[in-house]
């Protein structure tokens, strides 16, 4: 379609010629924004290449670990050493990104939650970290030994966020976000541990910081990192250790590699750039989506012969090796759970791989020299309009179904609510676009969407983009994935619907996109009417945001948790095997005592029922154990289960009272819930 990629004029030598006297080595400001932008995530992706083969055998210890580390790191450097600065940055907006990513890890570490008690993903990870640190490995024993070599409808190892595979229990979700907790582990404990999403949060604003100066100009690098860190999906999320930060930190960064490595042709960027999306997909399984979209980039830069093309898909394979051998292998059972999903992403990059690749075998021979007419550029544009008016009215015409489990969760939650009708299969995905204006406002939604149709005529018709003054293609490279992938997260969420915790899917690529686009329309704008524009765009783009962030901006929930896990493990002997015996204890406290405590957990029954056992029922699975040569302990999340079930007198372990967030159907959060966490033990007659 005649789009122009001329790359950018390259930086001139600092070289200092025959004759000349030396010049002094100052520190270049762009340098220093291209490093930071980039340098975490190459970090995060030196450790998880050396340290997952080492986790995978069961031997990722400080003593290998942080060799292997430093290795890989030496060599993934290596290939980044042609690095480009980001040209024509002063040094305020190096200082200004920096700042307002080292007050958002502040802020957001104070003010990080404790959740480690299993009720939602979060715990998951964070008890998956403490297990890899302590122990080295992915896979968790079941130590099915103490309950007669096998589980049944009496007594099972499994439990929430546990699934059976042999001999073993497999943790939910993929391996790369508690293989990266690890080491946070080693340091500090629980502390260090719940501390590092906060952390990533700082390095993540500093990659958008650097993907804005990329794409939009230096000078708006802080106006971009900070409008996305007022949203309050960030701030909650960073405050817990989801693998949205990492999967964010990720992408943000790769976006960073790749438009540089296209710029200049630097292949080992392209590959790096690759290797970070390809990496995702040990971080968490939606990636599987983005590697099927990166396709068309690939195909789009093969099409122009542009020489990146090739490292760019070798890296993006190499990475998502990893987390294909994961989801294979140690997390084969949560991937299996989802294989419709992946199933569905996996025939999608197949399909694309086929159209590309006969696309661009065509393309090559038939494509034009001209630029195609104003009128292409013009429907294109329109295209987009029609698409995002659609999305913003589909709740009008559709209605969003399919909550796979949550089916009773969410019809108890429309009862508490007065939402009618009562129906636990509505996922709400019709009301995506809402979501996030909660927490930008509709005119940060509105700048976003024309600066999207106008950015996609600028580049179907190989213009420059007006405020950067680059080939307006630029965007395909450095926001096309993320915007189709974006999309695809507000057509369906696949979450269930309770917010604020549904509103972490926004956090990979709807925000930022939002965000970058928004803060384009604000530039355009400025340069454009001047300083009275730029006045009315920030009050437009930063206003709604920390508006949206008000009510729950200074809350902490789940405080405490870690010590009543501590606690609580101190309470068990050698030889232990704790009986769970009530519903909420068997989903919040097996996960805990097996990875944190290393106490063998079996819940009872083993139906998967929230039935209490009856008296006789504990008695058999206790006389199982003790005949295997186990001190059987039963453990209930209240006083009222144990005094029906054994004669001995019962003991709380803990109780602590600490909050948690409320769980919206149709409203944006505005509080805390309390919540009252306890554990009870009693020895069986």
């Amino acid at each position: 379609m005649g789009v122009d990629i001329t790359p950018v004029a390259p930086v001139a030598d600092a070289s200092t010629a025959p004759g000349e006297p030396p010049r002094s080595r100052r520190v270049d400001p762009g340098m220093v924004l291209s490093v930071a932008s980039v340098a975490p995530a190459l970090a995060v992706a030196a450790w998880l290449l050396a340290t997952y083969p080492l986790a995978y055998a069961g031997h990722a210890t400080p003593l290998l670990a942080v060799p292997a580390f430093a290795a890989v790191a030496a060599l993934v450097w290596l290939a980044a050493r042609r690095l480009p600065a980001v040209p024509d940055t002063p040094w305020w907006s190096v200082l200004g990104t920096g700042a307002i990513a080292l007050g958002f890890t502040v802020f957001t570490g104070v003010l990080a939650s404790g959740h480690v008690v299993l009720r939602r993903d979060s715990a998951v990870y964070a008890l998956f970290g403490r297990w890899i640190a302590d122990s080295g490995g992915l896979a968790i024993p079941a130590q099915l030994h103490w309950i007669g070599g096998s589980g049944d409808k009496l007594v099972t190892a499994t439990a929430q966020a546990l699934y059976p595979t042999g001999d073993r229990l497999a943790a939910q979700f993929m391996s790369g976000t508690g293989l990266t907790l690890a080491p946070f582990g080693w340091v500090g404990g629980w502390t260090a541990m719940l501390l590092a999403p906060a952390l990533v949060g700082g390095c993540a604003l500093l990659a958008f910081g650097g993907l804005a100066a990329r794409l939009v100009g230096p000078r708006w690098a802080p106006v971009a990192a900070l409008a996305l860190a007022l949203t309050l999906p960030m701030m909650l999320t960073f405050r817990s250790t989801y693998s949205e930060p990492l999967a964010q930190l990720l992408m943000l960064a790769a976006l960073c590699l790749l438009l540089d490595a296209v710029a200049g042709t630097h292949r080992w960027l392209a590959g790096l750039a690759g290797l970070l999306i390809g990496l995702g997909l040990l971080v968490r399984i939606d990636a599987v989506r983005d590697l099927a979209l990166l396709v068309p980039v690939v195909a789009w830069l093969a099409l122009r012969r542009n020489p990146c093309w090739w490292p760019l898909a070798l890296g993006a394979v190499a990475g998502a090796g990893y987390g294909v051998v994961d989801a294979l292998g140690p997390t084969y059972p949560y991937v299996h759970d989802l294989r419709s999903l992946v199933k569905m992403a996996v025939y999608l990059g197949v399909l694309l791989i086929v159209g590309c690749t006969i696309g661009v075998l065509l393309g090559r021979r038939r494509l034009p020299a001209t630029r195609p007419p104003a009128w292409v550029g013009t429907a294109a544009a329109g295209v987009v309009v029609v698409g995002l008016v659609a999305l913003v009215s589909r709740p009008l015409w559709y209605v969003g179904l399919g909550t796979g489990g949550s089916v009773r969760f969410i019809e108890s939650l429309q009862r508490a609510q007065g939402v009618l009708p009562v129906d636990g299969n509505r996922n709400y995905a019709e009301d995506s676009l809402t979501w996030v204006s909660w927490y930008t406002g509709w005119p940060t939604l509105v700048l976003a969407g024309a600066a999207l149709a106008l950015l996609i005529r600028y580049a179907v018709l190989g213009r420059r983009d007006p405020v950067s003054g680059s080939p307006a293609s630029r965007w395909v490279l450095g926001l096309g994935l993320p915007v189709v992938s974006a999309l695809s997260v507000l057509w369906s969420p696949g979450i269930t619907p309770d917010h604020p915790w549904a509103d972490r899917r926004l956090v990979p690529t709807v925000l930022p996109v939002v965000a970058l686009l928004a803060v384009w329309s604000v530039a355009a704008a400025t340069r454009r009417w001047g300083r009275p524009a730029l006045a009315v765009g920030l009050v437009l783009v930063l206003v709604p945001a920390t508006l949206g962030s008000r009510h729950l901006a200074l809350s902490r929930t789940e405080a405490g948790e870690p010590r009543a896990v501590d606690t609580a493990c101190a309470a068990f002997g050698p030889g232990e095997v704790a009986l769970l015996v009530d519903a909420r204890t068997r989903q919040e406290w097996t996960a805990v005592l097996r990875e944190v405590c290393d106490v063998p957990a079996f819940g009872v029954p083993g139906d998967g029922s929230d039935d209490v056992p009856s008296r006789a029922q504990v008695s058999e699975v206790v006389a199982r154990v003790r005949a295997a040569g186990g001190i059987p302990v039963l453990v209930a999340a209240s006083g009222d289960p144990l005094p029906r079930l054994t004669d001995r007198p019962q003991r709380q372990l803990v109780d602590l009272h600490t909050q948690e967030q409320r769980r919206e159907l149709r409203h944006p959060a505005t509080g805390l819930a309390d919540l009252t966490v306890q554990l009870w033990r009693a020895d069986p007659d």
